[in-house]
């Protein structure tokens, strides 16, 4: 059955040049890209209620997580519905093009030496040119809000089904 996120809403919210992250995963790795970028907003989504977090992500131009990803992680994908660009590891699940739609240029290699130069060159990128980042990732949004819908086709299907067995 597919998993999917509610698809936010985020008209009339504007885009802030924040970086949202999730201090739980590549915590290691996004700490040094913190103190690199000592000029770039980072907030970390920690002991927030699901709207702190939706306002967040709603703000911000970017999400990074640089852990590994066992599946389909929810925050990538929420993240995703509000608008965020996202920028991840090639850890686990998102090394895929299943799981984490997105295209290569957003899946960096954490174990390079060169990674922390191209994440924050990348994270620069995509603040300075976020339009155009967020239209190349688009098709990921698009797919997220096909999940909803085969997620409530398939709970539809499987009500009938269990409707028509007994």
């Amino acid at each position: 059955m597919i998993d999917y996120v509610s698809p936010a809403v985020r008209d009339g919210i504007s885009k802030e040049q924040i970086v949202s992250y999730n201090p739980a995963k590549g915590h290691h790795l996004t700490q040094r890209l913190i103190k690199m970028n000592p000029d770039i907003e980072f907030i970390p989504i920690v002991n927030m209620s699901k709207e702190e977090v939706d306002s967040l992500l709603s703000r911000s131009m970017l999400y990074i997580d640089f852990g590994h990803h066992p599946g389909r992680d929810r925050l990538p994908r929420e993240a995703a519905l509000h608008g965020c660009v996202v920028l991840t590891s090639r850890k686990g699940s998102a090394n895929n093009t299943i799981d984490v739609p997105i295209g290569s240029e957003y899946k960096l290699a954490h174990q390079k030496p060169s990674f922390y130069c191209e994440a924050s060159a990348m994270m620069r990128e995509i603040l300075d040119n976020y339009s155009y980042h967020s239209l190349k990732q688009l098709q990921y949004v698009q797919r997220l809000h096909l999940d909803n819908k085969l997620f409530h086709e398939q709970v539809d299907r499987l009500v009938c089904h269990l409707g028509h067995a007994q």
